[in-house]
């Protein structure tokens, strides 16, 4: 026979005084709960907003926060009103959906978070890769000098971000300065902790991977905290460099970076757009493979998946020497790249329609700048074109003393200042290849190796 329960009246009292408070607390009402349940999406509707391929010049739209719970929903903070840190990790966990508690809060120096921070990175990346990247930007003629990048990513993040979470202890670190003040850049650091929480290994670097790749897989990841931050009105702005800063002055790290967040932002509001955090969430499942398509929602949407164009050289052997770095730079990359010596609507338009490209770095001996080959490859010879002009005009900032640029569009070669410099056309006006040695010598060795005859 069916087992019967008695419960005591006075259990059934406090019953209905709990559920009246917790009504009362969250305003949890029919009508909230309607307006809920009218705003979530169903997995059939992320399925559609997935397969969507016209989106080819999406503009994301501003976007209205949606109630995440039975209660009302927290005005977004004014331009000048003090964000109340109070619980803004559950405040963020809440806006972005993940249903978890937020990690113990610890104040640490900023010297402190940024020792931490390089602690976490130098487990994503493989031993001794700082140090190879930083002499193979220098070789490419990115930054003046060899530099460990892994540090100096961990020093760029503290500062912009203020927050990070050590997995070790788990716990949220929060930087604070003498002032006592904890500015609205935390709630980006401590949003970007809650992802890689959920992520784990989300950014460990595969040896094979490009930095492209990574850099496409951080975009997805900052765009979203980042986003994240905007709905729930914490969002501080990243300035990045003015128009007229001098090259000397300006920061080939610091600007990749900054423009892989702003611009993973965008590409996160075109999910958003699409299907809230759930088509983000199934993003995840799809990676952007490059961040040509962090700058091109549509390319992402396309029908066939994007795959960059490779460079095959089976061997890349010059000289008797292997290259110490094989890596492809990206869109992205080639944007910051150009913006170092050019203003930011030239470089737009010069490194739109890359379809890919592969640059190698050769050691130099005693020198500090060793010697680089980098083909690019272009959707049609017109891009192509761009490009080839924009890398003129970059090499003849950096070295006013080098020749004008060929209006043939076939070849360029300057050798000067320590330098031996080609710059030439390849697969049928589509690509362009690029030699930069510190001898005559190992750049005739170069374009021997990598150009057909």
């Amino acid at each position: 026979m069916p087992r019967s329960f008695w419960i005591p009246a006075s259990l059934l009292g406090l019953g209905v005084v709990a559920i009246a408070f917790l009504s009362l607390r969250h305003g949890a009402t029919e009508e909230s709960c309607a307006t809920c349940a009218a705003a979530t999406i169903g997995p059939q509707d992320v399925k559609v907003a997935a397969k969507t391929p016209d989106v080819t010049g999406l503009q994301p739209q501003p976007e209205t926060p949606r109630p995440t719970s039975c209660g009302p929903t927290r005005p977004a903070l004014e331009e000048d009103e003090a964000p109340d840190f109070s619980g803004v990790g559950i405040e963020l966990l809440r806006t972005r959906g993940l249903a978890k508690l937020p990690s113990r809060e610890e104040r640490v120096s900023p010297e402190e978070l940024r020792a931490r921070i390089e602690r976490s990175l130098a487990r994503f990346f493989p031993e001794g890769y700082g140090m190879k990247e930083g002499r193979a930007l220098t070789a490419l003629g990115a930054i003046p000098s060899p530099v460990d990048t892994v540090a100096r990513r961990a020093e760029l993040w503290s500062a912009m971000l203020g927050a990070w979470r050590d997995p070790e202890v788990d716990k949220m670190l929060l930087a604070q300065s003498d002032d006592d003040v904890l500015p609205r850049q935390h709630a980006l650091g401590q949003a970007l902790a809650f992802l890689l929480r959920e992520r784990i290994g989300w950014l460990k670097k595969d040896a094979a991977a490009t930095t492209d790749a990574w850099l496409a897989r951080l975009g997805l990841l900052a765009g979203d905290a980042t986003l994240t931050t905007t709905l729930r009105g914490t969002h501080a702005s990243r300035k990045g460099h003015e128009a007229n800063t001098p090259p000397d002055k300006r920061d080939f790290l610091q600007e990749l970076d900054q423009a892989v967040f702003s611009t993973g932002e965008n590409f996160a509001k075109a999910l958003h757009h699409l299907g809230e955090f759930d088509q983000l969430n199934a993003a995840y499942e799809r990676p952007p493979v490059a961040t040509a398509e962090l700058l091109d929602a549509g390319l992402y949407f396309s029908e066939k998946q994007f795959e960059p164009r490779q460079v095959n050289w089976m061997d890349a052997k010059v000289a008797g020497q292997d290259p110490f770095w094989d890596d492809a730079l990206g869109e992205l990359g080639i944007r910051i790249f150009l913006s170092q010596q050019m203003p930011p609507e030239k470089t737009d338009e010069a490194s739109s329609g890359w379809e890919g490209d592969r640059w190698l770095a050769y050691d130099a001996g005693n020198e500090a700048r060793g010697h680089v080959a980098w083909q690019t490859f272009w959707k049609d010879k017109e891009a192509a074109d761009k490009f080839f002009a924009a890398m003129q005009q970059f090499l003849r900032a950096k070295h006013p003393e080098a020749p004008l640029g060929t209006e043939d569009k076939g070849l360029w070669r300057w050798t000067g200042g320590g330098r031996s410099v080609t710059l030439t056309r390849t697969d049928d006006g589509r690509g362009v290849f690029y030699a930069d040695a510190g001898t005559a010598e190992f750049a005739e060795a170069l374009r021997a190796k990598f150009l057909k005859p």
